[in-house]
């Protein structure tokens, strides 16, 4: 997917984003530590229904990266300042992990933004567990090169039964392959 990457300044910071397709808008939010280009299968099909914008989170991609911490209260912020950037009153918000966990916190900080919330594999309560989770995972990016915290990390997000599937595991893995070719190449930070 080729992301003609743009950046405004908002909340402090200069955050990329790329827009694709036409229609009603709908704000795409990615999890933990990856960029908007992860949503590239979805927005394949997206894009011929709306006009999607797809952002680097704060400290992801292309976006700024100021020393943290960050929180989602202060994304969801970067969120909305992005759409009164982009002149987008309110818009359909999907988001990931991460990016659900983004998604809630714009609707609860910025209501009038949002249209209608899509939310997949996120929480709503970031507990004791949760917050142990990413505090091992800081620490584990911190020891390990990029593909080989992707590798561990998908471990974490699929569960047993997808392993199963024929054809999953080679699939994954060739997306993980092409991910880091794109970094390598520089099209993604």
């Amino acid at each position: 997917m080729e992301r003609d990457i743009q950046k405004a300044s908002v909340n402090g910071i200069e955050m990329a984003y790329s827009i694709h397709g036409e229609g009603e808008p709908l704000v795409l939010l990615m999890g933990f530590g990856a960029d908007g280009g992860v949503w590239e299968l979805h927005l394949n099909e997206y894009q011929k229904h709306f006009k999607c914008i797809v952002i680097d989170n704060r400290g992801v991609g292309l976006t700024s990266q100021p020393k943290g911490p960050y929180n989602t209260g202060m994304m969801a912020d970067d969120v909305a300042e992005l759409m009164d950037h982009l002149n987008i009153p309110k818009a359909r918000i999907a988001g990931i992990s991460m990016g659900g966990a983004i998604a809630q916190e714009l609707a609860l900080r910025h209501p009038a933004k949002v249209e209608k919330l899509l939310l997949v594999a996120t929480w709503a309560k970031f507990n004791n567990y949760a917050t142990t989770v990413y505090q091992n995972l800081k620490k584990i990016r911190e020891q390990a090169s990029l593909d080989v915290f992707m590798e561990l990390l998908q471990l974490w997000i699929f569960a047993p039964p997808f392993y199963e599937q024929e054809g999953s595991v080679a699939n994954l893995q060739e997306g993980q392959k092409g991910y880091m070719e794109r970094k390598i190449l520089g099209n993604f930070h």
